[in-house]
């Protein structure tokens, strides 16, 4: 079974969330940044999404179509 993946989308976390990147870790989680902040339209998020199980997100285009093309996204 693949390591579960988690995306970051969001800067705040990545700025203030070292302690809640670790608990992501140590649980066993591989944490991927995005290339950039977002909020990320849906064209450009459904990539980033291939192969990750979680995201911590910012305002995102989360639509019905992101979540049909990535199945893998809890």
């Amino acid at each position: 079974m693949p390591q579960p993946r988690v995306l970051v989308t969001a800067r705040a976390f990545w700025h203030h969330g070292q302690l809640g990147e670790a608990a992501l870790q140590a649980a066993g989680f591989d944490v991927v940044r995005s290339p950039r902040g977002g909020a990320y339209a849906a064209d450009d998020l459904i990539p980033l999404l291939d192969n990750v199980d979680a995201v911590i997100a910012a305002v995102d285009a989360y639509t019905a179509r992101v979540f049909a093309a990535c199945p893998r996204l809890k």
